[in-house]
């Protein structure tokens, strides 16, 4: 799982900050490569309490891994998850809903 912890959006591409565990990278992804968005929401165990945590999911063409949007990473992930809905909708991605 690629794990994003930032998200630039331009009008035809986004611009994701991604930590792999040794260091963190900016990786550009244009629209036209993303086939589908997966929203889900899942527990999450941290120490002795356990959270829900909403996701996003972006599969891209010729990326075995799907780039991974947490809210528990992401500060505005309300703003962001709103920017994805629309950016599917203008650019007729389909969203899954788990």
């Amino acid at each position: 799982m690629v794990q994003v912890v930032d998200i630039n959006v331009d009008r035809t591409e986004l611009i994701l900050t991604v930590d792999n565990g040794k260091r963190v990278t900016s990786q550009t992804v244009a629209f036209d490569k993303v086939q589908t968005i997966r929203m889900s929401k899942e527990t999450v165990k941290k120490w002795f309490s356990s959270k829900e945590v909403r996701r996003i999911e972006l599969f891209v063409k010729d990326k075995e891994e799907p780039y991974t949007i947490g809210s528990d990473k992401v500060k505005s992930f309300d703003a962001i998850e709103e920017v994805i809905r629309q950016l599917a909708v203008k650019h007729q991605i389909p969203v899954e809903q788990n």
